[in-house]
């Protein structure tokens, strides 16, 4: 698999039509947390947590690309500073098996309008073009209509139910074409 050889593409930059994203790095610790704490988001990542450990969380997705030379992106609009918040694609074993997952989060003010859309079609195509995966995965609780929403409209098709964190989670899957 492309992802894990030492022949990796450069993706250190996502572009959509309307969404810009850079490589997370230590300077966008800041944004990413103040994204994982809103209290309007982090009912959605299992609530808000005391800075220290999203701290952590920064850090582990930072490793995942020196690890796997993909990851996440800080996602700003086209042209402005405005942080839209955070998308990108991740080996998780939350499913009881390894396998990379399409991941996003929005600041409120963006919800609804189509960027979790957009940028998640993106980074499909990454995923399949230029790391040429097999399949992705998305999930998200059982409660979360509107990401479910962006799975199928991205493509995805529902596969089951499955605990993640002690909450009820719903699998979606994408296969290469």
């Amino acid at each position: 698999m492309a992802a894990d050889t030492s022949e990796r593409p450069d993706l250190t930059w996502l572009a959509t039509e309307r969404l810009e994203g850079q490589r997370i790095g230590v300077q966008h610790r800041d944004a990413l947390v103040a994204v994982f704490n809103d209290p309007r988001v982090a009912v959605w990542l299992g609530g808000v947590k005391p800075e220290a450990e999203q701290s952590l969380q920064v850090d582990r997705m930072l490793a995942h690309w020196e690890d796997h030379g993909f990851g996440t992106y800080l996602l700003r609009q086209r042209g402005t500073a405005a942080v839209v918040g955070y998308a990108g694609l991740q080996w998780s074993e939350a499913t009881g098996e390894r396998q990379v997952e399409v991941l996003y989060a929005l600041a409120p003010a963006y919800w609804r309008q189509g960027y979790a859309t957009e940028v998640t079609q993106v980074l499909l195509r990454q995923a399949f073009e230029q790391l040429e995966l097999e399949q992705v995965v998305a999930f998200t609780m059982t409660t979360n209509e509107g990401s479910q929403g962006v799975m199928r409209r991205a493509g995805m098709t529902y596969v089951r139910e499955f605990e993640h964190a002690d909450l009820p989670h719903v699998l979606y899957v994408l296969h290469r074409r």
